[in-house]
């Protein structure tokens, strides 16, 4: 494919909602409103916002990022929003492959600041694509799987680094105080027959097969397996958030919340559940802690668009919606 059809194709512009904005990005040679230099390859962004009185989308302001590779082929993987470690400030970002020759891809990174400028905040070359899995945490730590192995990147290493213990999946990544960037994640046990019941069913077995463990990128070792989320769990478990991490006597304790396949919200502190909340919807998918002008609730989406928030002080959800309901 030519650089040219590469422009012209859907996959090359992306939408992006961040802080009542509509961000979007768009690969292409020259500027939205045919200015600027037409031949440079780029990635433009445009801010939009809603007008109540016209009930249209107006642009805000624009931004432009050359792309140096002028003879590749580009194409826009994700875009999102994650906290920078620097600041702790959510920041969105976009992240863009770059198919420089026969298996060679280099990778790159890119976030957004509210000036409209952009950083290169992490690069990369590999000689396989990442044609999916790839997921972007808080950093950011850009992670993916390639032939049943683990392979990640952080904005603090600066380099590829392959995940040693062999995860079954990967539910968090971030920075826990001086243990610097972890996983937590899920590993298969290897259990002995007498370990189990004489005829267990499909169900136990799930539970007892599968447990979460922290492992450490820096010191390459599992830091803690216990105080997470009880095997019992483990099965139904399809998104985390971490909130809280301290040290308890040389052990890792977590205070997290968790989304599961019967489409509940559950809290739990040191590997305890301590509330659950039965979500109004079918299939939640994310979950984000928001601060509200001081009241903390949890924001739950679902892949049918349904928005849920649920009081972090009291675990009861309060208010549900459709993104974007009011504006479209």
């Amino acid at each position: 494919m030519t650089s040219k059809q590469a422009m012209s194709s859907k996959e090359q512009e992306r939408l992006l909602c961040c802080n009542g904005e509509v961000i979007v990005f768009r690969l292409s040679k020259g500027s939205f409103a045919d200015k600027g230099p037409a031949e440079i390859p780029g990635l433009h962004v445009r801010r939009m916002v809603f007008d109540r009185g016209t009930r249209t989308f107006v642009q805000k302001s624009t931004g432009f990022f050359s792309i140096k590779e002028k003879n590749s082929y580009l194409k826009i993987l994700c875009c999102d929003c994650v906290s920078d470690f620097r600041t702790g400030m959510n920041l969105p970002y976009i992240v863009i492959q770059c198919n420089e020759k026969k298996n060679v891809f280099k990778y790159f990174l890119l976030f957004l600041h509210s000036t409209n400028k952009f950083e290169k905040r992490l690069s990369f070359r590999l000689g396989h694509e990442l044609k999916d899995g790839l997921r972007v945490f808080n950093g950011p730590v850009i992670l993916w799987k390639h032939f049943k192995t683990f392979f990640c990147i952080s904005s603090q290493t600066g380099k590829v680094i392959t995940v040693s213990f062999k995860f079954s999946s990967v539910e968090w990544v971030g920075e826990i105080g001086n243990l610097g960037v972890v996983l937590l994640g899920q590993k298969k046990c290897d259990l002995s027959e007498e370990e189990y019941t004489p005829k267990p069913s499909k169900s136990d077995y799930a539970f007892c097969n599968t447990k979460f463990c922290v492992y450490s990128l820096e010191s390459e070792e599992v830091i803690s397996d216990t105080y997470i989320i009880p095997p019992a769990y483990s099965s139904v478990i399809t998104c985390v958030h971490v909130c809280a991490t301290e040290i308890v006597n040389s052990q890792l304790r977590m205070s997290l919340i968790a989304l599961t396949r019967k489409d509940q919200l559950i809290s739990f502190q040191n590997g305890t559940p301590k509330s659950v909340c039965q979500l109004p919807f079918a299939d939640p998918h994310t979950v984000q802690l928001m601060d509200s002008g001081g009241d903390l609730f949890f924001l739950v989406s679902f892949r049918s668009s349904e928005v849920c928030a649920v009081w972090e002080k009291n675990f009861q959800g309060f208010c549900t919606s459709k993104l974007f309901s009011n504006a479209l």
